[in-house]
This record gives structure tokens, C-alpha cells and sequence, in this order.
């Protein structure tokens, strides 16, 4: 295998990562995130399928505020916007 080819494989196993690790990502804002996910629901067409997801969404964003998940959810938000916020 020549030297171009490994400098290729190892790219896309770095590329393969870091997809992974974005999508990670998104599915744990997704899970956490619950007032932005009520928020987003509200923006949806009204149908009687998306009349359903509302309502799973907003008992699911109930649920993560009474277990207190809620709160790690703003935590995090806070310190990532506290992170945007610096400047080097």
C-alpha cells in the first residue's frame, strides 16, 4: 500500500469519527433539549400525526423537568454559550 493511500484511510477514519461524534452530539441535545424540541414542535404543520408528536414531546419535556434532567440540559447550554462568548 503506498503512502497515499494510508494518508487517505487514515483521513476518512478521522472523517468516520468526528461524523460519529456529531451525531452523538445531536442525539444528546436532542434527548436533553427538551424546551427547544417543545418549541420546535410548536412550528409544525397541524395534522393528526403531528398533533401526537406534540403531545409526546411536550409529556417527554414534562418528564426531563421533573427528573431534574432539565436542569443539566440548561446547564450545559449556559456553559457552551459562555464558550462561544470567549475571544482569544
Amino acid at each position: 500500500m503506498s503512502d497515499m493511500t494510508m494518508t487517505k484511510d487514515k483521513t476518512m477514519d478521522r472523517v468516520a469519527a468526528t461524523l460519529a461524534a456529531f451525531l452523538f452530539a445531536a442525539f444528546l441535545l436532542a434527548l436533553f433539549d427538551a424546551s427547544d424540541l417543545v418549541s420546535w414542535s410548536y412550528d409544525l404543520p397541524i395534522n393528526r400525526l403531528t398533533e401526537a408528536l406534540v403531545i409526546i414531546i411536550e409529556k417527554w419535556a414534562g418528564w426531563m423537568e421533573e427528573t431534574g434532567l432539565l436542569a443539566i440540559s440548561e446547564t450545559i447550554a449556559d456553559w457552551m454559550q459562555w464558550l462561544q462568548e470567549l475571544s482569544f
